[in-house]
């Protein structure tokens, strides 16, 4: 997650329900806070996880830093 102060929101990258995801969310912070799911331009990111990230005010943009492509959760029991 990233904090965008120009737009007063936060960005999300990714999720998680069952299979990893590579959406873009953003919580508005105004007086009712609330999710969006965002469009991305260009080709997106595969899903992945371990994600760090950064805010570019001037270029105002979500940028990915790193992360580890997402495969299936183990299923080993006893872990």
């Amino acid at each position: 997650m990233v904090y965008d102060p120009v737009g007063q929101r936060i960005l999300m990258f990714g999720g998680y329900d069952g299979n990893y995801k590579n959406d873009v969310w953003q919580l508005s912070l105004g007086a009712s806070p609330a999710w969006t799911l965002l469009s991305t331009q260009g080709t997106p990111p595969s899903p992945r996880h371990w994600v760090a990230g950064a805010f570019d005010p001037v270029g105002n943009r979500f940028i990915l830093i790193g992360a580890i492509r997402a495969a299936p959760p183990s299923t080993t029991s006893g872990r």
